[in-house]
């Protein structure tokens, strides 16, 4: 199985101890997958500096290929972080540094290297909306984290039409309202929802059926930060894993709930593992 995350990376910087950790959505999910015994991949846009340096260290170390990143002069992405308990409260960012002055575009080489994977996972803040119906045209599935900007409704209808599953962080969300964003994802387009709800637990929707899986009490969180990376990572090698074992008829049959639910305690056994360490993975240094 072979999995590419494309768009954001940073550092997370806690005030509170001068730590940095690598972060990012589509760089968490890379790293998460090879965790999970995935052939991981990760592209996207680096500074010229000190963070750049640890984060693609970092990913050197545990071997998610980065052979077709970007690097350009300036500061690499950070966002400024403190603990709250064991919650991860953001104070501010520098909104991807260099990644927002150059948004990737894909040359021919890189659409090759995007067809050779099974998958295709992006986020609200990588900077890659324009792209993703060439990523679509590469014959990938595809996956996007709309993280809280759900909200966003012309947002929405523009990406839907070109993913597979929508991840959405909805926690706090009504009952009333969760619902209205479901209903708009699946008729903008996309057939699979993903809905975090935090203390309640999460959510995979089909556009007829919500199956449900309860809050994990069994976690000993340390910090929560990047455990919604995980969860949409643990749930997509999964959900890639039945979809391909079965021929891409997946979720079908007799099977179906016991596949759905699969991937959910899969997303749920990743998230857990991410509220054991500081930041989203681990692999922190001083803050440069």
């Amino acid at each position: 199985m072979k999995v590419l995350g494309i768009g954001d990376n940073v550092c997370d910087k806690y005030i509170d101890s001068g730590m940095m950790y690598p972060g990012g959505q589509a760089l968490n999910f890379a790293v998460n997958a090879k965790l999970g015994g995935a052939f991981a991949g990760y592209l996207g846009v680096f500074g010229d500096d000190g963070v750049a340096e640890h984060v693609q260290a970092v990913l050197d170390d545990l071997g998610v290929d980065r052979s077709h990143c970007r690097q350009y002069h300036g500061e690499n992405g950070y966002a400024v972080v403190r603990l709250d308990g064991n919650d991860r409260v953001f104070l501010g960012s520098n909104k991807g540094g260099v990644s927002a002055r150059y948004p990737l575009e894909l040359s021919a080489s890189d659409l090759e290297y995007i067809a050779g994977f099974d998958h295709v996972h992006t986020s609200n803040n990588s900077y890659t909306d324009g792209i993703l119906g060439t990523l679509r045209a590469c014959g990938v599935s595809v996956s996007y984290d709309f993280s809280k900007s759900w909200g966003d409704t012309a947002r929405v209808q523009r990406i839907c039409p070109f993913i597979d599953i929508a991840f959405l962080s909805c926690s706090g969300a009504s009952a009333e309202t969760l619902t209205e964003a479901l209903g708009l994802v699946l008729k903008s387009g996309c057939p699979h929802i993903v809905a975090t709800l935090g203390e309640d637990g999460a959510l995979f929707f089909d556009g007829k059926t919500k199956y449900m899986i309860g809050p994990d009490r069994e976690a000993d969180a340390v910090d929560t930060l990047g455990a919604g990376d995980a969860f949409a990572s643990g749930f997509t090698l999964e959900y890639l894993g039945r979809r391909l074992a079965s021929e891409a008829k997946y979720f079908s049959g007799a099977d179906y709930q016991i596949a759905v639910m699969a991937c959910l305690e899969r997303g749920t056994s990743f998230a857990r593992a991410a509220c054991t360490c500081l930041g989203a993975f681990g692999h922190g240094t001083r803050i440069v």
